[in-house]
Formats: C-alpha cells, structure tokens, sequence
C-alpha cells in the first residue's frame, strides 16, 4: 500500500513541476502578453519600435528593429518574426530557443532576443511634452 501511496506522489509532483515549467517557457515567449502590449496593435505593428540583442555577442549595442509578422495563438498574438537589424531580411522565431534567427550570407549567423518593446506614439508624445 505504501509504494502505491509513494509512486502516486512522485506521479503528481512530476506533473506539478512540468506544469510550472511550462507556465515559465510561456512567460519568455515573445507574445504581446509577455510584453504587456495591448491587442489592438496587432493591425499598428509600425507603431511598435522593437530592442533587440545578438545572443552570440553580448557585448554589441543594443539594435532596433520592427515586426514583420505576426501569429494570432488564442486571444493572444506570438511575434514570429522581425526584420534583422543589419540586413533588412526577415529573422524567424526558433520555438526551441525563443530567439529569432537570421542565416543571411552577408553576414555571419545573427540570432536575436528580444529585450524591450516601445510603442512610438508614446516616445513622440513624451519628446513633444520635454
């Protein structure tokens, strides 16, 4: 009886621990909820200014880029991929790596995080305001 007892535990707490990773995997998936950005800019993807930085060389400047699809994942939006900043190309999302990837020629492999999302109405307003 109490290996039967033991086994079922070990059974839940393996269910509760992939659960609570899965819970974390989503957190850093480039979606709009993950970056507290409204739904409504799903169609003003212009409006978005997105910060990125190259995963293989950390110490680079921060670069800028925009969005240049995007996914509909339930009432939510997943980013699936931008432009590359140094190419103009599109970088598409790796699910595996939760990075975006561009394999352009003209530069050796680029892969991208996405560290910060600005919304530009708002950085006009505040430039106007000071």
């Amino acid at each position: 009886m109490g290996k039967r007892l033991n086994e079922s535990v070990k059974l839940i707490e393996k269910a509760y621990r992939r659960k609570m990773k899965k819970e974390r995997w989503d957190q850093t998936f480039p979606s709009f909820k993950s970056f507290k950005i409204d739904n409504h800019f799903n169609s003003h993807t212009e409006d978005l200014r997105i910060t990125v930085t190259d995963i293989l060389k950390i110490d680079e400047r921060e670069r800028f880029s925009k969005i240049s699809n995007l996914t509909p994942h339930g009432s939510n939006y997943i980013i699936s991929s931008i432009v590359c900043p140094i190419c103009r190309h599109p970088a598409l999302l790796n699910k595996h790596w939760n990075s975006f990837i561009c394999n352009n020629p003209d530069h050796e492999r680029k892969i991208y995080e996405i560290t910060r999302v600005d919304i530009i109405e708002k950085l006009k307003i505040k430039e106007l305001v000071y």
